[in-house]
């Protein structure tokens, strides 16, 4: 049984000795593999030495393309390292493998078959060494090919620079010539310029002496236009003066129209003036006052004309025993009155438009009246007709302008704070001395239970101081209306 054993571990002996002494061939035949691709190797690196030492010499432009030779063959020799680390690695795991093969002897065929894999690679790594280096090859063969080319693209250019250089001396040898040319014109201009320079000096002298002249006549033109300024006020009297005497056909309606027309609107400017103190008051600075009394002196004479007209031309065309002279003169009065101060409230409200503010349609409504009631004084305070004496009718001794008892007109009537009793008067109250009145036949009575004076009905009226509206509607009012001529 002993011998058994013995024989069966001198075969496994005898087997593995086979097996190292075939694993030792495989490994002899590695390492001339492996020299022979050294010296393959080291040809090649010579090879490749000398190849790019000729690049080099030719053109520079190709070194960064043997770098990458270069860098190639340090790959090469580090794959090449690899494997022979590789390959002292496998021996020791060989020898290790040997000293136990006792224990692991299964492990050993399964090495073998790793060594063969990895020596299957390593064919396959000289395999890609080969062709990479065919590949170099062909890239030494088509650098060569574009040396040539750049020689032949060198003489092309060494040729284009010959003919530049001959162009460029064509070019100097034109330039110069012009430049001749340029400077003998540069001399003329010169001398012309100079010939212009002292014209210029003459002309200026010229004018020099022109503007000098233009100085004095504009200094005296100056003091006349200063002397019209001064005397402009004057002219604007004179026009005044000659727009008063000038005489217009009252017979000529467009005449008369135009020049009515011209002093509403200057009336209407005036009034606007105002338009803006109108929420404090509705009474007129001096100096307007006195404007407008001779607009309104002016627009009564072409009215007072034109009525006459109109009454004569009416006393032509009726019968004189069957026609009222006084209602027709009376008649023909107010409507003149009345359309002449309309006719400045339409140019107001033209001119500027009327606003919501209550004020401002009151203060304008006011002023048209006023406007009428001076003209209807006008009338009344004309030349009296002495030869009519005889007694009124009851249809001229008619009330033609009622007055208001009750109204109670805005900052002009006080205020009321006394609550109104059925079937009475409101009382009111002033609104400077605080004293209660009543309105009695359009006059401010005070409450306190007196009866009125008659001496204070025919005392006159006084319209400068705190003018109302009461006491100039009552201008006339209880006077004879046929007693006054236009």
């Amino acid at each position: 049984m002993q011998q058994n054993s013995i024989d069966v571990m001198e075969d496994t002996v005898a087997f593995l000795r086979d097996k190292v002494t075939a694993i030792d061939n495989a490994g002899a035949d590695l390492a001339k593999r492996v020299h022979s691709l050294d010296d393959a190797a080291a040809s090649t690196h010579a090879k490749l030495l000398q190849l790019r030492a000729t690049v080099d010499s030719r053109d520079s432009d190709y070194h960064s393309t043997f770098q990458g030779l270069a860098l190639g063959q340090q790959q090469l020799k580090g794959a090449l390292a690899d494997h022979q680390q590789a390959l002292a690695k496998h021996q020791d795991v060989t020898a290790n493998s040997v000293a136990e093969l006792q224990w692991k002897t299964g492990d050993v065929t399964s090495r073998v078959d790793t060594h063969d894999r990895r020596l299957d690679v390593v064919d396959a790594d000289v395999a890609g060494v080969s062709t990479r280096q065919q590949d170099a090859a062909h890239v030494v063969a088509s650098l060569d090919t574009r040396l040539d080319m750049l020689a032949n693209q060198h003489v092309k250019a060494q040729n284009l620079h010959l003919k530049l250089d001959a162009a460029v001396s064509g070019m100097d040898k034109e330039l110069r010539r012009r430049l001749d040319d340029a400077e003998k014109a540069f001399d003329g201009l010169n001398l012309d310029l100079g010939e212009v320079q002292w014209a210029q000096g003459e002309t200026n002298k010229m004018v020099e002496v022109e503007c000098k002249e233009l100085a004095r006549s504009v200094h005296a033109v100056h003091g006349e236009m200063r002397d019209v300024a001064s005397n402009l006020p004057k002219f604007h009297e004179l026009k005044k003066m000659l727009d008063g005497l000038q005489h217009v056909e009252l017979n000529d309606s467009e005449a008369v129209d135009k020049q009515l027309n011209a002093l509403a609107l200057s009336i209407a400017q005036i009034d606007l003036k105002q338009e803006h103190f109108r929420s404090h008051s509705t009474s007129f600075p001096e100096d307007l006052k006195n404007d407008l009394s001779g607009l309104l002196l002016r627009a009564g004479r072409l009215i007072s004309g034109s009525i006459r007209c109109q009454l004569h031309f009416k006393l032509l065309t009726d019968d004189g025993a069957n026609v009222d002279e006084a209602a027709i003169l009376h008649g023909l009065r107010m409507a003149a009155a009345a359309s002449f101060a309309k006719k400045v409230h339409q140019l107001v409200d033209k001119l500027s438009p009327p606003t919501d503010a209550k004020y401002s349609v009151q203060a304008r409504d006011i002023f048209e009246r006023r406007l009428r009631v001076c003209l209807e004084c006008r009338f009344k305070d004309g030349t009296p007709n002495q030869h009519d004496n005889h007694d009124l009718g009851p249809k001229k001794g008619l009330k033609t302008n009622p007055i208001d008892t009750r109204t109670v007109i805005p900052r002009r009537s006080g205020h009321t704070n006394v609550p109104q009793k059925a079937n009475a008067e409101p009382i009111h109250v002033h609104p400077h001395t605080k004293e209660k009145f009543v309105y009695r036949g359009g006059f401010r009575l005070p409450k306190n239970g007196s009866k009125p004076s008659t001496d204070g009905i025919e005392a006159p009226v006084d319209l400068n101081d705190h003018p109302c509206l009461e006491k100039v509607a009552l201008v006339g009012t209880f006077q004879v209306r046929d007693e006054y001529g236009v």
